[in-house]
């Protein structure tokens, strides 16, 4: 490249100006020396905090400073509800329904082994009396899984293929997930769903879909609850 050829000192000011104007601090810096003239200066590459808390919901990990731990399905699921929580104390009966484990009680044991799991990390699942558990620690965040493209979804001798593999369902989440397969698009009352899949109760069914959307994470599979006063679920293909 030819040098650039700049008739006066005040001419080259204003150039020099004028570069800094559209650079920013974006590539580097036009730094004036004292006495000397002027010199290119790169700042740093930006760089992810290492103290960050990162729980990587693809691989079922969660790491610190370097430092990784293996959660099961399950840790993963409530470790994700708690950070996203975002501090506030969430109860034992509300990870229960979201996370679609199968009772209180095995809530308990869960948090009690991915307490185990976090020990080697600076960070906890803490205990609030009376109310429920929140996260406690380094900032966190979570890394979802990329979506897959839906591949072949259906139904054969009682079980729910993807891709040819089946997938990890009970009896009654595979009738659920049946039911909003063969009506994708169309709302489906509680009371249907409840029926068809033999469910007695709300709390079964919340249960159920639950379990489905975790099995269906990393697809575009979404499963809805059709709005406010609505008792109905819809499976879109596509929407968050």
């Amino acid at each position: 490249m030819a040098a650039a050829h700049i008739a006066t000192l005040e001419a080259l000011r204003t150039h020099i100006s004028q570069a800094r104007q559209l650079l920013g601090d974006q590539s580097g810096r036009l730094q004036a020396v004292r006495g000397a003239g002027y010199r290119w200066d790169q700042p740093e590459p930006a760089t992810v905090p290492a103290d960050e808390f990162i729980v990587d919901l693809e691989t079922g990990t969660a790491s610190l400073n370097g430092h990784t731990v293996e959660l099961t399905r399950y840790q993963s699921a409530v470790l994700q509800m708690l950070v996203e929580a975002d501090g506030k104390v969430l109860d034992a009966e509300l990870l229960q329904r979201r996370t679609g484990i199968s009772s209180v009680a095995a809530v308990k044991i869960h948090i009690s082994e991915l307490r185990k799991a976090l020990e080697p990390l600076p960070v906890e699942v803490a205990t609030v009396r009376g109310q429920g558990y929140r996260y406690r620690g380094a900032p966190a965040w979570c890394l979802r899984p990329r979506p897959r493209p839906m591949g072949s979804l259906h139904i054969s001798d009682g079980q729910v293929l993807r891709d040819g593999e089946p997938l990890r369902l009970r009896q009654r989440e595979k009738a659920v997930l049946e039911l909003l397969l063969e009506r994708t698009g169309q709302p489906i009352s509680y009371l249907e769903l409840r029926a068809y899949a033999n469910i007695p109760d709300i709390a079964g069914l919340q249960t159920a879909i639950s379990s489905v959307r975790i099995a269906l994470l990393d697809s575009p599979i979404r499963i809805l609850h059709c709005g406010q006063g609505s008792d109905a679920y819809m499976l879109r293909v596509g929407t968050r």
